[in-house]
This record gives C-alpha cells, structure tokens and sequence, in this order.
C-alpha cells in the first residue's frame, strides 16, 4: 500500500479507516460539510492533508473544559 502523506487526495475508505469511522458515517461528514471532499466524476476524494488538520481539531476541543 502507498503511504498515505504521499498521496494528495484519499479514498472515503482510507479516511474513513484512518479516521477510525465507518463509511456511513464519513459519508454523513462530508454531506455535512465537516470533512472537505471533491468529487471526480463519481468517485469522493478527501484532500490527505485533512486529516491532520481534524486530529489537530477533536485535540484542541477535547483539551478546553
């Protein structure tokens, strides 16, 4: 498999997977809004680097109290 910071869009299964959600639930996401997303044809892509950035996000909202 490719590593993935190599890559500049991902696959909803690859985020999904890194992200530790389900499909269904990275799909609600994206409808949503919360996760960025272009579309190709019919295929989702999610920019790579997002990934970092909604880690970074859950961290910093998880630490406030």
């Amino acid at each position: 498999m490719q590593n993935l910071s190599s890559k500049l869009f991902i696959s909803r299964r690859e985020a999904a997977k890194q992200l530790g959600l389900s499909i269904p639930t990275l799909e609600r996401r994206i409808d949503d809004g919360t996760i960025p997303h272009i579309r190709i044809g019919r295929r989702i892509l999610i920019p790579a680097d997002i990934l970092n950035r909604l880690a970074q996000k859950a961290y910093q909202a998880g630490g406030e109290k």
